[in-house]
């Protein structure tokens, strides 16, 4: 065990203004040293000193033969929440994009994350963003220039905070998009020092997708209270997240179609809003039953509904909203008056936006006007074909 060989350790100061931890002995070593007039004498050693490197490299070998790394672990963690939390003297001006950017490599540039850095400027309560890669301005839909000295919580949300599989500190965040989309992602920070007047703390975010099941849950936060679809907003938000992911591909092809019940006010009017309520649930639970994987359905209004279909063609669409248009008329939907028959129109709009092409929210609501513009118009004579009401 480490802590046989160490009692503890200690931050202590560095060259040129960094910070070291000293593990400390137990048991010091002896060490003969020479002093200016050549004698020589015995000196006994207390610590041993480690910058960041030297004590991850420390760590790796520990671990290559299997041996316990929990304090050097602790020490590490105090280490880097030290150099992100160091105290900068006032009037020191912040590190400049070129500054950021010579002390990242190109690592973050030819990467496809999202790479932001950030620091805290003196008497100041929050951080700043300094620097971003080209993915990160992508994904915000801000120009890089409008992105540096914003702050922070302005473009992030942070929904929780844990520590990562890796030992660093991970955040579930919320990105807000120019133009008002939220995109949830999970965002990972490490210190960086970066040389600007001495060294300046700073700190690193890389943004990944958000997991599957985490982002389900953010866009399910609104419900059609009926049939317990998304609502339009929902709709909306879901899809724009889905464009704007990265790692998506970027020539991807996605379509809405949208179903309406022919004959629905007639429908409640003849029947009743329960007859009416239990015919909406019917549609709503068959169109449901039949979507793909990753597939999303919403309730518009009284009787319409939408379908989003992520990566697939028009044509293929089209094929696909033919088969659920079949299996939600070829049956009448149960009521508590009887089964009643089913009539739908319906119309299927592509989604050609790609990235870079604007305002992702106003396309998507255009293309949904252009959807519900395209829906046939009632046929009298199908909303005449409706059974008599049935008393009780």
């Amino acid at each position: 065990m480490e802590t046989d060989q160490f009692s503890g350790f200690r931050l202590r100061p560095g060259r040129a203004g960094t910070t070291v931890v000293a593990l400390q002995l137990r048991v010091p070593e002896l060490r003969t040293e020479t002093s200016a007039d050549g004698a020589t004498h015995i000196v006994e050693n207390y610590e041993l000193r480690f910058d960041e490197a030297s004590l991850l490299a420390r760590i790796e070998t520990l671990r290559s033969q299997g041996l316990d790394v929990t304090l050097s672990q602790e020490a590490l963690h105090t280490l880097r929440a030290a150099c992100r939390n160091a105290p900068v003297r006032a009037g020191r001006h912040l590190p400049t994009p070129e500054e950021v950017a010579r002390a990242l490599g190109p690592v973050a540039q030819i990467t496809g994350e999202a790479v932001l850095v950030t620091a805290q400027p003196p008497g100041t309560a929050e951080p700043v963003i300094l620097h971003v890669n080209s993915a990160c301005a992508r994904l915000s839909g801000f120009h890089a220039k409008e992105l540096r000295g914003m702050k922070l919580s302005l473009l992030l949300e942070t929904r929780d905070k844990r520590a990562s599989a890796a030992g660093g500190t991970e955040r579930r965040v919320s990105l807000q998009r120019k133009g008002g989309v939220s995109l949830p992602l999970d965002l990972s920070e490490a210190p960086l020092l970066v040389e600007a007047e001495g060294p300046y703390p700073c700190t690193v975010l890389v943004a990944r997708p958000a997991e599957p099941d985490v982002h389900a849950n953010d866009l399910d936060s609104e419900r059609d209270e009926l049939t317990g679809l998304r609502g339009e907003a929902s709709l909306l938000q879901a899809i724009a997240a889905d464009l704007l992911l990265p790692g998506a591909k970027p020539r991807r092809q996605s379509c809405i179609a949208l179903f309406r019940v022919n004959g629905f006010e007639e429908i409640a009017a003849r029947h009743g809003h329960r007859v009416g309520n239990a015919v909406l649930l019917g549609v709503a639970d068959r169109l449901a039953s039949k979507l793909r994987q990753g597939d999303l359905a919403c309730r518009l209004g009284d009787a319409e509904f939408a379908i989003y279909l992520g990566n697939i063609g028009l044509s293929q669409t089209k094929a696909s909203v033919s088969r659920l248009h079949n299996h939600v008329t070829e049956a009448p939907v149960p009521t508590p008056q009887g089964a009643l028959p089913v009539k739908l129109v319906q119309s299927v709009t592509a989604i050609d936006w790609r990235d870079g092409d604007g305002d992702v929210m106003a396309a998507l609501k255009a293309k949904l006007a252009a959807a519900r513009s395209a829906l046939p118009a009632p046929a009298p004579a199908q909303m005449a074909a409706l059974p008599p009401a049935r008393p009780g």
